[in-house]
């Protein structure tokens, strides 16, 4: 079984949407890559859902492995916050969250699509400010505490 994939970009959201179906590969990566980071690029749009849930993964270690090196060689922008959203049975999914991440591509795996939309939307600004319970945790953890000896 091949596969086939739906690319659109949604301008309210302002998120591209990559939908893909049946058998995926690691050619098949390579075919779609380009035509993923042209529509980046033409929209000037950095949101990329990635929605490959239905699909049929048949890729090995060595393509996961190779797979960021594909995005970097298509023009996909490391930059790009990228919502993978995989099928439940696919056992690779953090191996390949963990390569990609390490070769700097900011990516996330998820295995519903609500949850990644959620997380693709969220303002950066937000994501890399601290909340106020880890700010007072860390003040608290830093407090200078009276000693008995004093």
């Amino acid at each position: 079984m091949s596969y086939m994939y739906t690319l659109r970009h949604e301008a309210d959201a302002d998120c591209i949407i990559l939908t893909v179906k049946g058998r995926v590969s690691y050619n098949a990566i390579i075919d779609m890559a380009p035509h993923v980071a042209r529509m980046s690029q033409e929209t000037g749009c950095y949101k990329i859902l990635n929605d490959m849930s239905t699909a049929s993964i048949d890729m090995s270690f060595t393509d996961i492995h190779s797979s960021p090196e594909v995005m970097n060689n298509s023009g996909v922008s490391k930059s790009t916050k990228r919502a993978l959203v995989l099928p439940a049975n696919f056992q690779e999914a953090y191996f390949l969250e963990t390569v990609t991440r390490n070769y700097g591509h900011n990516l996330k795996v998820f295995y519903d699509v609500e949850k990644a939309k959620e997380w693709l939307l969220l303002d950066i600004a937000t994501e890399q400010t601290p909340s106020l319970a880890k700010l007072v945790s860390q003040s608290i953890a830093t407090e200078q505490r009276p000693t008995l000896n004093q």
